[in-house]
């Protein structure tokens, strides 16, 4: 692979937002400053409906723009939002919040509940959808949840509810926060006689149509961070005018780089995380394995736990993707874990994104995603971006594998949404 090397700085287009108190920013021309994307959006809109990347594309490309929307939207929702979990989350109580979802979801709560947890002072436990059902209320802490915040894209999945309807039966003090994107959804509409549970729908157009969760995932962690900054309102504008500014130039200085990436024979993935950084592994793996319909095997791991076995699938045919964090003594074991990574000529090149990026731990063939110092580079808001970067890896993936990224399973074996399957009841 060519080396690639750092990227420099491209202009950006500032547009004014109709909203007062939307966050501002650079919005993305995806047609002029994005120039793989320039490429496929020249194509007719019927040969990018056949050839399946046109809804994948625009929601990638979205992404920023919708960021700004979606945190306006949760501006003007906070009087209904803080009368509503005023009883859950009572000041100096110490009893866990849940964050649950299912697949893309999922991995956004782990992301999630970092940040969450230092706003609220309080333990917030990132739960599966699917361990609620198989494990019941074993799978919850000795301190009984007093909020569960549910993300999901069309709230039509069947643990969606179920995972709901286990705890409003069994945790009956329990409240619940339901963050979807579908306003016809089954969790948008099932619980509007119950005072225990407040749905909120977001703007229709984050309700991705392409099979894979792309800006769907990233507006409902926008949404869900808002739940710990409801007394900090010029925080959170500013928190997410610094996102939609690192999202706008990462793709604008990025998607390219990104793009030659996918067209060099690796034959599989490992990404790498810590921390909220590990959830944010574990969805950019799943992209690209659902964008490639799993003809590139992947993998995500923690750093140190890669030394335990894991690292027997980095191979001279592997890309390992490594997220760093901000936190100086993770980046420092991440870094030493790569340095010893090097030291074996294990993989076949790295891509690695973060902020001041240590020159030693780069080989000539590596590409680096230089993500801008500001309050989205650091600490527990990188994540969203990270997912960024695995959307960007996936869609060039799939692409030039040959696959439609709107509608990347051929036979069947994933869709949109989770088929119905039987749900069945703990004693």
């Amino acid at each position: 692979m060519p080396h690639t090397g750092r990227q420099h700085a491209a202009s950006e287009r500032p547009r004014t937002q109709p909203t007062e108190r939307a966050p501002d920013g650079a919005a993305v021309d995806l047609e002029t400053q994005v120039a793989p994307f320039a490429e496929l959006l020249a194509r007719p809109v019927e040969a990018q409906r056949a050839t399946g990347y046109y809804h994948t594309l625009r929601e990638i490309g979205q992404q920023p723009d919708t960021w700004r929307r979606t945190a306006a939207g949760m501006l003007q929702r906070r009087d209904v939002l803080k009368r509503f979990l005023e009883g859950a989350c009572p000041e100096g109580s110490r009893r866990p919040v849940l964050v649950t979802g299912s697949g893309s979801s999922y991995y956004g709560a782990e992301c999630l509940s970092w940040s969450l947890q230092d706003a609220l002072s309080r333990p917030v436990l990132a739960v599966s959808g699917g361990q609620l059902l198989t494990d019941g209320l074993r799978h919850l802490p000795v301190g009984r949840p007093t909020l569960m915040m549910s993300l999901g894209r069309s709230g039509n999945s069947p643990e969606s509810s179920a995972a709901i309807d286990l705890l409003l039966e069994r945790e009956p003090t329990c409240r619940h926060l339901i963050i979807t994107c579908n306003r016809q959804g089954h969790v948008a509409q099932r619980y509007h006689d119950d005072p225990r549970v407040l749905a909120v729908v977001l703007d229709d157009e984050t309700c991705d149509r392409s099979l894979v969760m792309t800006s769907s995932l990233t507006n409902m962690l926008v949404a869900a961070r808002f739940v710990g900054l409801l007394d900090a309102r010029d925080a959170y504008t500013a928190l997410v005018r610094d996102l939609t500014a690192s999202a706008t130039r990462l793709l604008v200085q990025q998607a390219d780089a990104l793009a030659r990436v996918a067209r060099h024979g690796f034959r599989s993935a490992v990404f790498l995380g810590s921390g909220p950084g590990y959830g944010a592994a574990r969805e950019a793996a799943l992209k690209l394995l659902e964008m490639t319909a799993g003809d590139i095997p992947t993998m995500a791991e923690t750093y140190l736990a890669l030394r335990h076995g894991p690292m027997s699938a980095v191979r001279e045919s592997t890309v390992m993707v490594c997220f760093l964090s901000s936190d100086p003594v993770a980046r420092a074991y991440e870094t030493d874990l790569i340095r010893e990574v090097n030291g074996k000529a294990l993989p076949l090149f790295k891509v690695v994104v973060g902020q001041q990026v240590p020159d030693d731990i780069i080989l000539d063939q590596d590409l680096v995603i230089d993500v801008p110092g500001d309050r989205a580079s650091s600490g527990d808001n990188l994540p969203v971006l990270d997912i960024l970067v695995g959307q960007l890896l996936a869609f060039f993936c799939s692409l030039h594998r040959g696959f439609a990224p709107d509608r990347p399973s051929t036979n069947g074996a994933i869709a949109r949404v989770v088929a119905a399957f039987d749900i069945h009841q703990h004693g």
